[in-house]
């Protein structure tokens, strides 16, 4: 009777490429391997040195695949880590660099801004969807970082409604020349929002992301 077989080299082949494929776990490779073994020809073996490079092939894929498990763990570690620490700005007076404004209601919405050197400032005003709200020009302004707050006003004097705005601000010095200028935002940390996997520290409605800020005070008005 005749005995079907595999051919050891070409199985030997197909199981180190197989091997090399990331979507191919450790029980999967074990498995292909056993299924070798039992089908190999038993008139020619696979010999030593094909088995013992194919153990160590599933002993890399082995560590690979704890490595990659403790990386998981650690990662998630950090991340509660990093979350604990930020829920600790909860309260606090910050300040990010970023363009958007919190107005909420009955309140004039703060922002600042970090200039190079002394320059005419602008701002303007614009809402979520990008309409231009407002523009003010808030004159010659010394080398340095500056408070400023937007009153919550549209261009006709009316009461805008509470809820996100964002601000543009530009510079330029006697000769109309453009200097650079930062614009930095700031207020209370009133929460955090979990987003996507991200955490953003919250003043009022608006999501600052924390790697932006670059200020932190217990004070008002910082």
């Amino acid at each position: 009777m005749q005995i079907s077989s595999v051919d050891n080299s070409s199985a030997a082949s197909a199981l180190s490429g197989v091997a090399a494929n990331q979507d191919l776990d450790k029980e999967a490779f074990l498995q292909l391997l056993v299924t070798q073994l039992k089908n190999q020809d038993p008139l020619s073996p696979m010999n030593n040195t094909e088995f013992v490079a194919q153990l160590a092939q599933f002993s890399s894929l082995e560590q690979l695949s704890n490595m990659n498990s403790s990386l998981q763990s650690s990662a998630l570690v950090t991340q509660s880590m990093n979350n604990s620490v930020i829920a600790g700005l909860i309260g606090k007076n910050i300040r990010a660099a970023d363009n958007k404004l919190n107005l909420q209601a009955g309140s004039p919405a703060g922002f600042a801004y970090q200039i190079k050197k002394g320059a005419n400032v602008q701002v303007e005003i614009y809402s979520d969807t990008g309409a231009s709200i407002r523009k003010i020009n808030l004159g010659s302004q010394s080398e340095g970082l500056h408070n400023s707050v937007w009153d919550g006003k549209n261009s006709s004097g009316q009461d805008m409604p509470a809820g996100e705005y964002y601000f543009r601000i530009s510079a330029s010095d006697a000769e109309g020349n453009a200097v650079q200028i930062n614009p930095i935002v700031e207020g209370k940390v009133t929460g955090i929002r979990f987003v996507d996997g991200r955490t953003y520290v919250m003043l009022g409605d608006t999501e600052i992301d924390p790697s932006n800020i670059i200020d932190i005070s217990d004070i008002d008005g910082i």
